[in-house]
């Protein structure tokens, strides 16, 4: 899925965060809120999944970050 193109979405000039975002519904939100045109930061502790959603989303405004949120010391 490539960057948006078209006219701005719903989610222009916003920052989304999605927690789960390598997998399942974690990246099917994170992949509408790119659609939708939102900046996006992903995290997930599955590192290789980020990475593919990374390659996926190519050309998006997008930071990935390997985080177990579940943890305070993260």
């Amino acid at each position: 899925m490539a960057a948006q193109t078209g006219p701005p979405g719903r989610l222009a000039d916003r920052v989304a965060v999605v927690t789960g975002a390598a997998s399942g519904i974690g990246r099917a939100v994170a992949c509408a809120a790119v659609a939708e045109g939102a900046r996006l930061t992903a995290l997930d502790v599955d590192r290789e999944g980020l990475a593919k959603l990374e390659a996926d989303l190519d050309g998006a405004d997008l930071q990935v970050a390997t985080a177990d949120v579940r943890s305070a010391d993260q």
